[in-house]
């Protein structure tokens, strides 16, 4: 006969028993670091190229924001002499503004104004994702005071600043409520003046005590 040792056994099971949730524990390790890599993988697909959208379209409106001060100066112009200007030596400096050339941005080379009476602005790409390709700004009087700009740009369309995406230029709601606001000022001005020379040529004719 011999003596069985349960000191022995209860170690022999316990080390197995380890052993086997060692293999269960770097199983689902295993499962869960392939999850991770899939979640991340998923991630970078989806979000690279939102990114990079989200660059080429930042890069795009900066065209579109150097030519803001050139936009107010235009507008000042019209509403002073009535049209942008024509046949002069550097438009910029009737407008008072800074040399074509030292309207720079990080993408944008240079921002100019035509001078043949339209008033375009046109902001050039020298780098970035849109190097070589331009945004234009013509101006377009709507009554008095008012212009809004249309743009045009042979970016690509789904880079392009709002205002430059095909169906979106144009006078916004406010500026036509403002054009018509002014409308129905000038006709309440004439119409009072009408009123008070039709009133003055015939007072004499009215007995008034």
């Amino acid at each position: 006969m011999f003596a069985i040792d349960l000191s022995s056994v209860k170690y022999c099971v316990e080390t197995e028993y380890i052993k086997l949730m060692r293999g269960v524990n770097q199983g689902f390790t295993l499962i869960e670091l392939m999850i991770a890599v899939a979640i991340i993988a998923v991630l970078v697909a989806v979000g690279v190229p939102q990114y990079q959208n989200y660059v080429a379209r930042s890069q795009a409106i900066e065209g579109v924001n150097l030519a803001g001060g050139i936009k107010t100066a235009l507008a000042e112009y019209y509403n002073t002499n009535g049209a942008f200007p024509k046949d002069t030596t550097d438009p910029h400096v009737g407008l008072g503004l800074e040399p074509a050339t030292s309207i720079t941005g990080k993408y944008v080379t240079s921002v100019t104004v035509s001078d043949d009476g339209l008033g375009t602005i046109t902001a050039e790409f020298g780098s970035g994702n849109h190097a070589g390709k331009f945004v234009r700004l013509t101006p377009v009087p709507v009554a008095s005071g008012s212009i809004y700009f249309d743009c045009d740009s042979d970016i690509e369309e789904s880079y392009r600043p709002k205002e430059c995406v095909e169906g979106t230029s144009g006078p916004t709601a406010l500026e036509i409520a403002q054009a018509a606001l002014e409308t129905a000022k000038e006709a309440l001005v004439t119409a009072e003046s009408n009123y008070d020379n039709y009133f003055a040529s015939n007072n004499a004719d009215w007995d008034i005590d």
